[in-house]
Order: C-alpha cells, then sequence, then structure tokens
C-alpha cells in the first residue's frame, strides 16, 4: 500500500461542454516497482467518453474499469478511481483486476473480501484568490486494515434502464438521491485539510451481483466518499456505478453502511 502527497499541475482534463478526456499522472508514481520508465517513455493512461467503463461524476471525482470482467481470465489491468475531496485536494485509488478475480471467487454472501490497495493523496498548491480557507482540526483514528463505519447521505448512481440490457454509457439513466445534510457537515466537506486514507473490498450483498468499492476519508474532517461498480456474477458484465457522499460513523469502524442508500 503506498500513499504519496503529491501537488500537481499536469492532470490534463479537456472541456467542450462536458469533459472529453482525462489524462492520468504517470503511473510510475503510483506504482513505482511495476512503471520504472524514463519521462520520455513515461505511461499514463488516457480516459475519454469513447471508454464506457469510464464514469465521470460532476464534483470531479471519476471511476474507470472493465464493462465486462472474466474471474478466469489471466489479463492483467488496472481499475482505478479519483476522489474529489475539495479543490485542493483528491486520492487517486487503483487495484489490479487480477486481484479483484482472485476476491471475487471466494467472495461468499455478504463477507468482504480486502484488495490490495495503491493510493495517490494529490494536493493543488493553496491558490491566492483570497477566499475564505476553513479549517477543521479533528483528527479521527482510522485503521488502514478495517474498512469504516460510513453513514452515507447522498448517492449519485448510472444505470441501465433495464438491467438486462447490455451495458452502455451512452444509453444509461443518472439517478441521484440525498439526505439533508446540515450545515456543519458543509463545513467538513470545505476543511478537508487533513490526512486522505483509503480502503478498497468486494463484496455479494446479492445473488446475482457483487460490488467493488473503492472508498476514502479524511482523518480530520471524517468526509467520506466512494465509488461502487456493481457486475453481474454469471457474466460479469457491469450492471451500474455509484458515487457515494457521507462521513465516518463514530460508533463502528468495522463496516461499511451503504444499505442505508441503496
Amino acid at each position: 500500500m503506498y500513499i504519496i502527497i503529491l501537488y500537481y499541475f499536469n492532470f490534463d482534463i479537456i472541456y467542450k461542454g462536458a469533459v472529453q478526456g482525462i489524462r492520468e499522472l504517470p503511473l510510475s508514481l503510483i506504482s513505482p516497482e511495476e512503471y520504472t520508465t524514463t519521462k520520455e517513455e513515461e505511461q499514463r493512461m488516457y480516459h475519454n467518453r469513447a471508454d464506457g467503463g469510464f464514469v465521470y461524476f460532476d464534483d470531479g471525482s471519476y471511476t474507470s474499469g472493465a464493462e465486462k470482467l472474466d474471474i478466469t481470465s489471466s489479463n492483467d489491468s488496472l481499475m482505478m478511481t479519483s476522489l474529489q475531496f475539495s479543490n485542493r485536494h483528491r486520492i487517486w485509488m487503483t487495484v489490479n483486476t487480477h486481484d479483484v478475480s482472485e476476491a471475487i471467487d471466494t467472495c461468499n454472501g455478504e463477507e468482504q473480501q480486502i484488495l490490495n490497495l495503491k493510493m495517490l493523496e494529490i494536493s493543488r498548491p493553496v491558490s491566492a484568490s483570497g477566499e475564505e480557507e476553513y479549517t477543521y482540526t479533528a483528527t479521527i483514528q482510522l485503521s488502514t486494515t478495517k474498512i469504516p463505519n460510513v453513514n452515507w447521505k447522498k448517492i449519485q448512481r448510472v444505470r441501465m434502464p433495464n438491467p438486462n440490457q447490455a451495458w452502455s454509457l451512452a444509453r444509461a439513466k443518472w439517478e441521484k438521491q440525498e439526505d439533508s445534510i446540515d450545515d456543519e457537515e458543509d463545513v467538513a466537506v470545505k476543511g478537508n485539510n487533513g490526512k486522505l486514507i483509503g480502503w478498497s473490498f468486494v463484496s455479494q450483498d446479492e445473488p446475482d451481483s457483487y460490488t467493488i468499492n473503492l472508498t476514502a476519508a479524511c482523518t480530520a474532517s471524517g468526509v467520506a466518499r466512494s465509488t461502487v461498480r456493481c457486475y453481474d456474477t454469471n457474466d460479469g458484465t457491469l450492471k451500474s456505478v455509484a458515487l457515494l457522499y457521507g462521513s465516518i460513523s463514530t460508533a463502528s469502524t468495522s463496516s461499511t453502511d451503504e444499505d442505508e442508500i441503496s
């Protein structure tokens, strides 16, 4: 597991009314033992609208992965998520699809299978705009090996109108569900000045599907974000993609509470 704080300028996003493409930072930053290329040969993944497994959300978060997973295949690729926490603070997380396949193969019911996660914490320099800065000094003790209990307040989900349809992002239906968020939590959302920490796991909450979760939280504010990719158990096709917003529950840190906003 890797956690790196990086000030970045070369995160390329192209706008034409909507996001057309995103070029990742060099993969050697998040996985130096696997990608040791020179600057001229650096590997940078590019996501665009033609990639049906890439879903971009309106807050700047996004997730990328296969439109169909084959747990019997030995082919290796990356599934990744980038979660936006503030205008200058985000976390980039990747998991290996081979590890995902192995976890799916051993997943049983609601038992969660922890994935080997690599993380890159990214921050932009403070702007000179003179905007008021929010601070949040509380520190929440979180373990890298225990998935925290999260109270999810808001979800954005994209899925096919008919669950039997093949995945097509262009034809998918967007949904939003939201609970009321009080002023204190709104301040916490604006003041994510603590360390970001992440977790990834596979769970099978329903007999016909399993989910791949990449979750992160701020240790200062307790604000949490998560992407959830749902795949069909039988043929491995992508069924839905969701972005969840919430906050760490201090009552327990042993499991997630995604069912509260399903």
